[in-house]
């Protein structure tokens, strides 16, 4: 057992549509592309249970995309925020 990693994104991106909205508005950021990723690590399970997690636990798959890497461009930034459950 290891650590495994992925990423969720919404298929319309209406959350990212809503902060590029907002950095520009509030912030007078000019954002031209923005994506939202939640990150999840997992331990303590198997490869198995993980793949058969990814689309039950971690997201919802009419709604979302699941990618196990992210899929960054030479100019891409990426701002990074972690939030942990006490």
């Amino acid at each position: 057992m290891g650590i495994y990693r992925l990423y969720v994104t919404q298929r319309y991106a209406t959350t990212s549509q809503q902060l590029r909205q907002q950095l520009a508005d509030d912030l007078h950021i000019p954002v031209t592309h923005l994506t939202v990723y939640d990150r999840y690590d997992v331990t303590g399970v198997s490869k198995e249970e993980f793949l058969q997690a990814t689309t039950t636990i971690f997201s919802e798959p009419p709604m979302e995309t699941v990618t196990f890497t992210l899929p960054l461009h030479a100019t891409d930034t990426v701002i990074a925020v972690n939030l942990c459950a006490d």
